[in-house]
């Protein structure tokens, strides 16, 4: 049984849950955003090393989460979060800032049982390796209500049971190889400069497969 705890005295982490702002010169990757705003109930993995975009369409999502009026919040993990009493008292700011709010029910079980749609976002989970505050997460994912929605960015694949949720049909699956680029997108992402004849096409062509295109090297 989890305890419901205060997060009072934790004001130094708040910045842990504002999340980053929507960056609008960023090529929006409808097709991936709306893939995830529509798999309802489910977790969405966004799986990829440093470089590939994966916090850069979680704020996509986020926008679109909140121009549907579903409310979100957002944590970005550290090394700090496996201590397990500090990732509980995390946990129930989340829930907190979501208006899950149940004196009787664990933050779990509160967010299961919530009826009102809402998307709980957790970035750089390859910073946890502890398997309680794994096991934590992967309770989550399994108890998703109907409207809920658990989207997670990490490096590396969490060890949280995620074959079962597959299985399930819980879960949503990103990779490297759909962060890409594709050439439109690679266009889009330099048109300014194409219209202003500071590159030409040929070139961004050049950039594009040099880049092996990520995201963070075409930035650069």
């Amino acid at each position: 049984m989890i305890t419901h705890r205060s997060c009072t005295g934790f004001n130094r982490l708040d910045v842990k849950f504002n999340g980053p702002a929507p960056v609008t010169a960023h090529v929006v990757r409808q097709d991936m955003v709306d893939a995830i705003v529509q798999s309802n109930g489910k977790l969405t993995l966004i799986s990829a090393p440093a470089g590939f975009g994966k916090t850069t369409l979680m704020t996509q999502v986020r926008l679109a989460f909140e121009k549907a009026d579903i409310t979100t919040t957002w944590m970005t993990a550290d090394p700090a979060d496996n201590d397990l009493s500090r990732f509980l008292v995390c946990l129930d700011e989340l829930v907190s800032r979501l208006g899950v709010v149940n004196p009787e029910l664990d933050p779990i079980a509160a967010l299961a049982y919530h009826t009102v749609p809402f998307a709980l976002f957790l970035d750089e989970l390859e910073a946890i390796h502890e398997p309680s505050v794994l096991a934590l997460v992967q309770e989550i994912a399994q108890h998703l209500p109907p409207r809920g929605h658990l989207v997670i960015g990490t490096r590396s694949q969490p060890a949280m049971g995620l074959a079962r949720l597959r299985v399930c049909g819980r879960l949503l699956e990103l990779d490297a190889s759909q962060l890409r680029f594709n050439l439109k997108e690679t266009h889009a992402l330099f048109a300014p400069q194409l219209e202003q004849g500071a590159l030409l096409s040929e070139q961004v062509q050049k950039l594009h497969e040099k880049t092996e295109r990520r995201d963070a090297a075409l930035w650069v």
